[in-house]
């Protein structure tokens, strides 16, 4: 059994959430714990859970003054001293109370395994415990791993060695290689976020992006089959649907006969290549509020709406998006679509040169 703590100060909401997430036959439970509850087994030596769900803001307990991130740092503190085995940590909260509460300090989003919106749970359970069982199956097979220097980092992840240096990025492989020395948790904290950030690795709404293909295509679930030797096979992979993005470009070039980069081509260009190999495939249609025809990225701005739509970028016509605090170098730049960053030109993050660079575009 795999057993979650859901820290709230709400408890009737939180049983709701906690009963929809926990599954019987997945042998998948979580449990409630108010605050003062959670610091008493949480922080005990003797805690016996698989993972935490911890809600920022814990204030409306009478009396109550502690925070969720604050939590997270003292389970995380205790972790590092040994004093508490490692597992991992979920932010899991509104998105007013993020917003109250964090804003756009980001200091404590490497407390956090993975940052989880309670509005999008509410309508996408079944991928949320996805989400959750796999980051205790990343965890528990860190905790199996003595080192993760390059070929064991690479047996992790599901490569050769060569794939690896071919594929990752350099400087995960040395922050791998020094975290699994310290602390598991430091580790799998890494990996996990290696996963769920694009770049290295992109999830399937990004791989059509960059293929140029309409997901509802009669010949869309085929051409991604044919994808598989590009797949993440790694630790976890029944939990992460992922494909490596540069193996993709090589399944482009060596598998497909292409004589030019898929990032240079097309959306026309990118179906009449596939569609020698690849019959039924319908070429993605750019919304109106996002211009260009090689589509690379998805919208950043798009993604953060109560209700997230996917609207794909060509970066030569999008908007950078600077991202809040420190970011891995190895994650993909963030874009906005012209046409909705203009609706949000008052965000402090979207680059002003890219407005002034667009100017003829949106000014006619």
């Amino acid at each position: 059994m795999s057993r979650w703590a859901f820290v709230d100060d709400q408890h009737e909401p939180s049983a709701v959430f906690a009963d929809e997430l926990s599954d019987a036959e997945a042998a998948f439970k979580v449990e409630v714990l108010a605050p003062a509850e959670a610091r008493k087994l949480l922080l005990s030596p003797d805690a016996d859970f698989n993972g935490a769900l911890i809600d920022v803001d814990l204030s409306d307990v009478p009396g109550e003054h502690g925070s969720g991130p604050g939590l997270a740092q003292d389970i995380r503190v205790n972790q590092e001293n040994g004093r508490l085995r490692s597992f991992p940590l979920i932010r899991f909260s509104s998105r007013a109370k993020v917003l109250e509460n964090i804003g756009a300090d980001s200091s404590s989003d490497d407390l956090f395994d993975l940052k989880i919106d309670k509005e999008f749970a509410g309508r996408n359970i079944p991928a949320v415990r996805q989400k959750l069982m796999g980051c205790s199956e990343i965890y528990r097979c860190v905790g199996a791993c003595p080192t993760l220097e390059p070929k064991a980092l690479a047996d992790f992840l599901g490569l050769t060695v060569e794939a690896l240096e071919s594929w990752a990025h350099p400087e995960f492989i040395a922050r791998a290689e020094t975290a699994r020395s310290d602390k598991p948790h430091i580790a799998a904290g890494l990996i996990m976020r290696f996963l769920s950030q694009p770049g290295p690795l992109i999830k399937e709404s990004l791989l059509a992006v960059r293929l140029g293909v309409d997901r509802r295509s009669k010949g869309w679930t085929a051409l991604r089959e044919s994808l598989t030797p590009v797949r993440y096979a790694g630790k976890g992979r029944d939990y992460f649907d992922l494909w490596w993005a540069r193996g993709v470009e090589d399944w482009w070039l060596d598998c497909e006969g292409a004589e030019t980069p898929l990032s240079s081509t097309t959306i026309e260009q990118r179906i009449e290549q596939l569609a020698a190999k690849h019959p039924d495939l319908k070429p993605l249609e750019m919304p109106p509020e996002s211009r260009g025809v090689r589509p690379w990225r998805l919208c950043t701005l798009s993604l953060e709406e109560e209700e997230p739509t996917l609207v794909p970028v060509d970066p030569a016509f999008g908007i950078r998006v600077a991202s809040r605090g420190n970011i891995a170098p190895w994650v993909d730049p963030s874009y906005a679509a012209l046409g909705i960053a203009l609706l949000h030109r008052n965000d402090s993050r979207l680059s002003k040169a890219d407005f002034e660079r667009h100017a003829p575009l949106w000014q006619s």
